[in-house]
């Protein structure tokens, strides 16, 4: 495997997905009348919106046909032209809350689906984490103990201390910009909750905290 690879847990955060209306006059098409809308929509739900079953039900069901830009659930509330398009679809309600302060136009949202953080690894790195115990088998799927993984990356404990000797460089979460994508932000908050112990941390803890969470980004190169 290549060389300085550390762990590929990328993080694909869905979270909250959020999904926001925005206004666009008291015109526009009667109501099953095909119409287009054009928008924005975060990374994790491309594969959705591109699933042709799903582009067919629109269609046929609702005249809808969707033409969208991807962007980071962050990047697209702070964009400038934000406020120009039909919709946003990030993926967390702390991006809503972003531009519905904004004070650009707005009609609504909806949450309509929350999921888990999920990790993406190779097999050889999760049956070292599971030997580890830092893993664990649930009824098909895998949970993560992040106190041990966290100290883990915090000590630079490499692959081969884990007796996987075809992986190179230390353990590492690979993740998004957490200015720009949610995926990263949700990472950021896990790490301050797991660094305060578990507890969700204030104002003054995260300031205390942020200097040990930067370095967890710094790790990814």
């Amino acid at each position: 495997m290549k060389k300085g690879i550390g762990l590929v847990l990328l993080l694909a955060v869905i979270g909250i997905v959020a999904f926001v209306v925005l206004r666009k006059g008291s015109g526009g098409a009667a109501l099953g009348a095909p119409i287009t809308l054009n928008g924005f929509v975060a990374g994790e739900k491309i594969s959705f919106v591109k699933d042709p079953e799903i582009i067919e039900i629109l269609s046929r069901d609702y005249g809808i046909t969707l033409r969208y830009d991807r962007r980071g659930s962050i990047e697209m509330v702070e964009d400038p032209s934000a406020g120009t398009k039909d919709f946003l679809w990030p993926a967390s309600q702390l991006a809503a809350d972003i531009y519905t302060k904004s004070g650009q136009p707005f009609k609504g949202s909806e949450i309509i689906f929350n999921s888990p953080i999920v990790m993406y690894t190779y097999a050889p790195a999760l049956k070292a984490l599971v030997a580890k115990g830092t893993a664990k088998d649930e009824n098909g799927h895998f949970s993560v103990d992040m106190i041990g993984l966290s100290k883990m990356i915090e000590t630079k404990t490499e692959w081969k201390s884990l007796g996987l000797s075809q992986l190179f460089g230390p353990v590492v979460i690979y993740s998004t910009d957490p200015s720009r994508s949610n995926s990263g932000n949700m990472y950021a908050a896990l790490l301050a909750n797991v660094l305060n112990g578990g507890a969700i941390p204030s104002d003054q803890d995260a300031a205390t905290l942020l200097p040990k969470i930067r370095k967890f980004f710094d790790a990814q190169g």
